[in-house]
């Protein structure tokens, strides 16, 4: 097979405004959610001064009558791997600005897109980047906004909604209490109802439909396989999201084999349930040739049970059994997409540098007054496809995690 990197049409990013049209850049020139089992919710925003991943450690979800309780540190100094010095025109830009960061929670992509809108802000100025990791918990979210409003501590929130459902209510208490935000990676829409708002969006239709695409054609380059048929690993409850990354996976597939049939779709809560979940299936002796999963830790436990089978095994990167797709292209995921033993062959990088660039551009354009806190304004996250071809594909990520700590890339199998 040729592999190639692939960019998605939709590179260039853009915010619709009430009036008028900018176009918002991504802060890279390269690009829910799932959480690690072993992650455990953080009750308490975490200053400038502390890593993300550090927000693991708390247990307990801030009082709404109290204000989260806060450690201010100031911007540090730019190094290298983190987030370049600020030229003297943007170093300012948010000065004595107070932001915080909610993430869905803090899984490889969380964490990673959480800690450059940390750093990305400071570079230009903010006193103080919090963030709080409700850990998929939307009683927790909803009490760490409410919390923050109460406390006016912050000028703008960062958050990406668990309960879409209740999100247009949040949304709007934050704008009555005259604080701008930024809903991020979401399928939320604008003008429901007159409710306008910013968003940094991806569109979640097409993440998988290049790699369905590439499925169809390995499988029917490969008839002793089978007739193609899906197994993805989902989210618990169904979210949005989730599904119409499956659909677009179908509809990649269809393209090219319109009798696919998928035989497991199943949602977890963890990497842990996932893989479980994956292995009670696979005990029942329905063939499968396709897997996928909606983000790092559901793909990784679907794939673990995959793997413990036997069934994730390549020939020179050629899959044996099961041609398996990843999304978000984390550096775990990346540890099976560049090994030729393995089965793992197209990843779709969502990438946190990029996305973080986004949703940064957009709380520029509100906290300098270019976009009222009520206007209408979207942010297009790019997407990026790759294969097993490490030697082009991992040079074009470096940046992504570059910075975030105890992340690495993986390097090239030999």
């Amino acid at each position: 097979m040729t592999h190639k990197l692939r960019h998605r049409p939709q590179i260039l990013v853009g915010v619709l405004l009430a009036v008028t049209a900018l176009v918002v850049s991504a802060c890279s020139s390269s690009t829910k959610k799932a959480s690690s089992s072993s992650t455990s919710s953080a009750a308490t925003p975490t200053s400038a001064a502390a890593s993300p991943a550090a927000t693991a450690a708390a247990t307990s979800a801030p009082a709404v009558t109290s204000a989260p309780a806060v450690t201010s540190a100031s911007a540090p100094a730019a190094s290298a791997g983190s987030a370049s010095a600020a030229p003297a025109s943007t170093a300012s830009l948010l000065k004595g600005k107070r932001i915080l960061v909610i993430p869905y929670w803090l899984d490889q992509f969380g964490t990673a897109s959480s800690s450059w809108i940390q750093r990305d802000l400071q570079a230009q100025g903010a006193s103080k980047v919090d963030i709080f990791n409700p850990n998929k918990d939307p009683s927790k979210q909803l009490t760490a906004v409410e919390t923050a409003i109460a406390s006016k501590q912050y000028d703008a929130i960062v958050w990406q909604p668990i309960d879409q459902t209740t999100a247009p209510t949040t949304i709007k208490k934050i704008q009555q209490a005259g604080i701008a935000q930024v809903v991020a990676w979401d399928t939320i829409p604008e003008g429901v109802n007159g409710l306008n708002f910013s968003a940094a969006n991806v569109q979640w239709t097409t993440t998988f439909y290049d790699a369905g695409v590439a499925a169809g054609n390995y499988i029917k380059a490969h008839p002793e396989l089978g007739p193609p048929a899906i197994a993805y690993s989902n989210i618990f409850p169904s979210e949005q999201k989730c599904d119409q990354v499956y659909q677009s996976l179908v509809d990649g597939v269809k393209s090219v084999l319109p009798n696919v049939t998928t035989v497991f779709n199943g949602g977890a809560t963890s990497q842990a349930q996932a893989d479980t979940k994956m292995t009670d299936f696979l005990a029942r002796g329905i063939k499968f040739n396709i897997f996928a999963g909606c983000g790092t830790d559901f793909t990784m436990g679907g794939y673990a049970a995959i793997k413990a089978a036997n069934l994730a095994g390549a020939t020179n990167g050629n899959a044996d059994h099961v041609y398996a797709v990843s999304l978000d292209a984390s550096p775990p995921e990346l540890q099976y997409l560049w090994d030729p033993t393995a089965s793992m062959s197209q990843s779709v990088l969502f990438g946190p540098e990029t996305a973080a660039g986004v949703a940064t551009k957009l709380v520029d354009n509100e906290l300098t007054g270019v976009t009222k806190i009520d206007a209408a304004a979207v942010g297009i996250v790019p997407l990026t496809t790759l294969d097993k071809n490490c030697a082009t594909g991992r040079s074009g990520i470096l940046g992504q995690f570059a910075g975030v700590s105890g992340f690495s890339v993986p390097a090239c199998s030999s």
